[in-house]
Parts: structure tokens; C-alpha cells; sequence
């Protein structure tokens, strides 16, 4: 029998004992939504080759991995709905880079000559990692907008540390908090 996901403080506290029941509840729950939130975020080109539900599944499964060392506690349900998107924009923004860097570029390539020889050979511009892709960045910028604006003020340092990429130990160091 499933779980009734409920906004009191038995089961947030539940939930943030990493209740397998709860977990499971508040993953069902709040699926639907967060492919309705990733979906329109994929460019269509990555679209094409990667599926928003995997996103979620893989956003799911960082949740819960992270509940359960005890990283989080929540005040409120949003506070595992916008924890769930922010796993979510992380694996958009991954899929989106990896997908980049999986493109042929023509301007990369050197041209052989006939003895199948480089001829004109010139330097490969960089390969882009993500973090100066403008498309990227702005994902990045509107979605975090979009996740802190329902969150209390106290807690958008703790989502900047996470999409900076610090772990929940440099977390709990850098905003004084467990």
C-alpha cells in the first residue's frame, strides 16, 4: 500500500530519517512534476537523444542517496521538491554538456592531403566544458531562479554550494549547519 505524502511534521521528520516508505512516496508524488519541469529545459536537439524521465530517475536517485547520509532536513515539503529539482537542473546541465561535447566540429578537424598527410595544420580550439557555454549558463541562471524563489532566504546559500558542486561536508562546513 502507498503512502499518503502529507506537508506535517511526523512525516518530514520521517523523511528526513531516510523512511524507505517516505522516500518512495515523496519520489512517486513529486515525478510527474519534476518531468514537467525538466521536459521543456532540454534543448530539442538533446531531447532527441536523451529522455527527460531518465533525468528524473537519475535526479531520484541522488535524492535519496543524499537523504540517506543524513544531508538534509526538511521544513516543509517544497524544501524536497526544489532539493529534487536542483538534482534535477545538475543532471540537465550534464546531459546538455555531455551532448555538446559529443558534437562533431568541423573547425577542430585538420584537412589531409592527398598522401593523407595533416597539411595547414592549426590549433584545436579548446574543447568547451560547460561552464562557458552561454546556453548552459543561462539554463543554469534561470532554473536557479526559478528553484530560490520559493525557498527561504536562509537557504539559498546550501543550493548555491550544491550547483557549485560542493559536497554535503563542504556544505555543512561552508553554512555552519548539519
Amino acid at each position: 500500500m502507498s503512502m499518503t505524502v502529507r506537508d506535517d511534521r511526523e512525516f518530514l521528520d520521517r523523511l528526513g530519517a531516510a523512511d524507505a516508505a517516505c522516500l518512495e512516496a515523496v519520489c512517486e508524488h513529486l515525478r510527474d512534476w519534476l518531468v514537467g519541469f525538466v521536459t521543456p529545459q532540454l534543448p530539442p536537439a538533446v531531447r532527441r537523444k536523451v529522455d527527460s524521465d531518465d533525468l528524473v530517475q537519475e535526479a531520484m536517485i541522488s535524492f535519496v542517496l543524499h537523504v540517506r547520509e543524513g544531508a538534509y532536513h526538511f521544513d516543509h515539503l517544497a524544501g524536497a521538491r526544489h532539493l529534487l529539482a536542483v538534482f534535477a537542473l545538475d543532471k540537465l546541465t550534464k546531459a546538455v554538456r555531455d551532448n555538446h561535447a559529443a558534437c562533431r566540429d568541423l573547425a577542430r578537424e585538420t584537412p589531409l592531403d592527398s598522401g593523407g598527410t595533416e597539411r595547414g595544420a592549426r590549433a584545436a580550439p579548446e574543447p568547451m566544458d560547460g561552464h562557458g557555454d552561454p546556453f548552459a549558463l543561462a539554463l543554469a541562471a534561470d532554473l536557479r531562479e526559478h528553484i530560490l524563489k520559493d525557498l527561504p532566504p536562509k537557504d539559498h546559500p546550501i543550493i548555491q554550494f550544491r550547483i557549485e558542486g560542493c559536497t554535503t561536508k563542504e556544505i555543512a562546513a561552508k553554512a555552519n549547519c548539519s
